[in-house]
């Protein structure tokens, strides 16, 4: 599966008794539904090792431990919900045919990617793949109308696939695993009522997008850098907060201005925007577009 596996090198080190127990626990279960007899259960696993261009891999132990980690609640692993998350996101992925949706990505992408404009900027320190989002100018475009749901739903399931693709490349280029990124979102030009009004009317679509995209890929979230929010701004949030995954939530910063020092403890300054202080004039980074 394309968002599945793939993107460590070498697999996991120990993880403790308790962590290699649950995990060989976990395997166990989904090897045990992918040999049942029957149609409607997906496939967990592929015989071939090579990785064709839809990105098709079988399961490793870090898509499992992913998978694992995200229900863990009070640090106690609920193999239940786990296992259900996994079925659930094998059998989604199947219904939108997302292992070749790389290969043949959504009509109209590149109109949604003017209106939501998300870039790959280069590689932390660390090596992590890092993304920023004039994600402000999107949530008060009011371009939520542009799509309807369920294309907003494709057009961000292909985001993530590329996601993947980067980490992919990242941990191939550094020898070592690269399972989470840098999400930089810009929230400037929220400040007008009218803005904010139109950031509300957005809710039902990030709620949407969160429930029906983001947890389907577990565990992939690093750093999660807000920043030029205003007090209406950190307001709302907290009011959006509570929809929203807490293990992810628990990654999340809030700046009020243009945080350029935090920014260059994650990354060089040739990553960094030119418009937040750093030295990136390469990648393309316009403003959001209007539907």
């Amino acid at each position: 599966m394309n968002h599945l596996a793939g993107l460590a090198i070498p697999p996991p080190a120990s993880l403790g008794d308790a962590a290699e127990d649950a995990l060989a626990e976990f395997r166990a279960a989904i090897d045990a539904l992918d040999g049942a007899d029957s149609s409607s259960k997906p496939s967990f696993s592929c015989s071939s090792a090579t990785l064709p261009s839809s990105g098709w891999r079988p399961l490793d132990d870090w898509t499992l431990l992913r998978f694992l980690r995200a229900d863990v609640r009070k640090g106690k692993v609920n193999l239940e919900a786990s296992v259900a998350r996994l079925t659930a996101a094998l059998a989604w992925r199947r219904e939108l045919a997302l292992d070749d949706v790389l290969a043949h990505p959504p009509p109209a992408v590149e109109r949604y990617e003017a209106l939501r404009v998300r870039r790959w900027t280069g590689r932390a320190h660390d090596g992590r793949p890092v993304q920023f989002e004039r994600l402000g100018q999107f949530l008060g475009s009011g371009n939520g109308g542009a799509f309807t749901e369920d294309e907003w739903v494709h057009f961000y399931a292909h985001d993530i696939e590329v996601t993947f693709v980067e980490m992919r490349a990242a941990a191939e280029a550094l020898g070592r695993d690269v399972t989470t990124y840098v999400f930089c979102g810009d929230l400037g030009g929220l400040l007008s009522l009218g803005a904010v009004r139109r950031v509300m009317g957005a809710v039902p679509l990030i709620t949407a997008l969160a429930k029906r995209v983001e947890s389907h890929y577990p565990e992939i979230a690093g750093p999660i850098i807000l920043f030029n929010t205003g007090a209406v701004i950190a307001k709302a949030f907290q009011w959006v907060r509570p929809m929203l995954d807490p293990v992810t939530m628990e990654k999340v910063e809030l700046h009020a201005g243009v945080p350029t020092e935090r920014f260059l403890e994650l990354m060089p300054a040739a990553v960094l925007p030119e418009c937040y202080g750093g030295a990136n004039a390469a990648t393309s980074y316009p403003e959001t577009g209007r539907a």
